[in-house]
C-alpha cells in the first residue's frame, strides 16, 4: 500500500492539515495518509500539549475519514524526534508499505538543517505542498498545488479557533488542553481564572459525591462562557432560540447564552449539563449536577468568607449547602 506520512506537532491540530491531507489522497498518488505527531521536534522545541492530548485531537479531526490514520510510533523513539529515525522505524515495522513523506514548502525551505538529510532523501520520496504553482525544490517526487488560511501558530496566538471543529474543541475541552486559547477568546483573563476554580472545586465536589465528573467538568468550564458577551449580544442570541419569550434576569442571561454555546460551539449536547450551565446563576435546578455547579461557582477559594466557609458542609450536603448559598444571597 502506498501511504503519505504526515508529520508535525500539530499543535493543535486544524483544518488546514485534515484538509492538506484529503487534498493529497484526492490525487490519487496514496492510498491513505498517516498523521504522526512528533514528541518533540528539534527545531520547535516543547509543544504546548502532551503527545496524547495531540494524539486524542488528530483522531478527533480525522474520525470522519477511514483513509487518514494517526501513527504513535514517536512515543516508542528517542527525544527530540528525529525524522530519520522515524522513517527507518516505520520501513523496519511495516516492509511491505510504500512510504512518501508529505510536507510543505516552509519545510523544505529549511529541509538542510535537518539531521542526515542526504541520507533521508535516499531512503524515501517526498510530496511537497505549495501555496503557489512554484516547484523549487526538484527533488521531491510530487508537488502538489496546495493553500489553506489555518495556523497553529495563530490559533495558540491570536485565539483564531473558527478552523476548529466542534468534535476536536469538545476534545479539548474535555482533556483541559488549550484552555486559555479556548476560554480567553470568550472571557477575560480574570474571569478565565475564576472558571479553573470553579472547575477545580466541582471536581472535588463530584468526588465527594459520587457525580459524574466528565459532566461536572465540562459544565463548570463552560459555565460562563458567555460571560464577555455584552448585553447585546447575549439579547441576539436569546432572540433566536427556545428562550426567545422567557422574561430572563439581566444576571441570568449569560447562563442561557452559554448553554447554547456549549451545544453549538463545542458539540456538547448532554441536557443534563446544560442545565446546570443554564441554572448556575439561579440556583433553581434540584438535580445533583446542577447543585454541584452551582454551589461551586458560589464557593470557589476567592468568593466571599461566608460562601468558602461553606466548604465543609459542601462536601457533606450538596443540598443543605445550596439552599444556605441561596439565602445568603437573598438575604443580600
Amino acid at each position: 500500500m502506498k501511504i503519505a506520512l504526515f508529520g508535525g506537532s500539530f499543535d493543535p491540530i486544524h483544518e488546514g492539515h485534515l484538509h492538506s491531507a484529503l487534498h493529497v489522497l484526492k490525487q490519487g498518488i496514496v492510498q491513505e495518509v498517516w498523521f504522526i505527531p512528533t514528541q518533540q521536534s528539534p527545531l520547535k522545541g516543547q509543544s504546548n500539549a502532551s503527545f496524547e492530548d495531540r494524539v486524542a485531537l488528530i483522531k478527533a479531526m480525522i474520525r470522519p475519514y477511514r483513509k487518514l490514520k494517526v501513527c504513535t510510533i514517536e512515543k516508542t523513539l528517542e527525544i527530540p524526534s528525529i525524522t530519520i529515525h522515524t522513517v527507518k522505524a516505520l520501513l523496519k515495522k511495516y516492509p511491505y508499505h510504500d512510504f512518501l513523506w508529505l510536507m510543505g514548502e516552509d519545510q523544505f525551505e529549511q529541509f538542510d538543517q535537518w539531521y542526515k538529510y542526504k541520507e533521508l532523501k535516499k531512503l524515501i520520496g517526498f510530496i511537497g505542498l505549495t501555496r503557489t504553482q512554484s516547484q523549487s525544490y526538484d527533488w521531491a517526487k510530487y508537488w502538489i498545488e496546495f493553500k489553506h488560511p489555518a495556523s497553529s501558530s495563530a490559533i495558540r496566538e491570536k485565539h483564531e479557533l473558527k478552523y476548529l471543529p466542534k468534535r476536536v474543541l469538545k476534545v479539548m475541552i474535555l482533556r483541559g488542553c488549550y484552555l486559555d486559547i479556548i476560554l480567553t477568546s470568550w472571557m477575560s483573563k480574570k474571569r478565565f481564572e475564576h472558571t479553573l476554580r470553579v472547575n477545580k472545586t466541582g471536581h472535588a465536589l463530584a468526588l465527594s459525591h459520587h457525580l459524574d465528573v466528565e459532566k461536572v467538568h465540562l459544565a463548570t468550564l463552560l459555565h460562563d462562557v458567555a460571560k464577555g458577551m455584552s448585553e447585546t449580544e447575549m439579547d441576539t442570541w436569546i432572540s433566536r432560540s427556545r428562550y426567545s419569550n422567557i422574561d430572563i434576569v439581566d444576571y441570568a442571561k449569560h447562563g442561557f447564552v452559554a448553554t447554547m454555546l456549549a451545544k453549538h460551539l463545542f458539540g456538547v449536547y448532554d441536557k443534563k449539563i446544560h442545565q446546570a450551565i443554564n441554572h448556575h446563576t439561579t440556583g433553581n435546578s434540584v438535580s445533583a449536577l446542577s447543585r454541584c455547579v452551582y454551589v461551586a461557582d458560589k464557593i470557589e477559594p476567592k468568593r466571599p468568607a461566608w460562601c468558602v466557609e461553606l466548604t465543609s458542609l459542601a462536601h457533606q450536603d450538596l443540598k443543605a449547602s445550596q439552599e444556605r448559598l441561596l439565602k445568603g444571597f437573598n438575604n443580600d
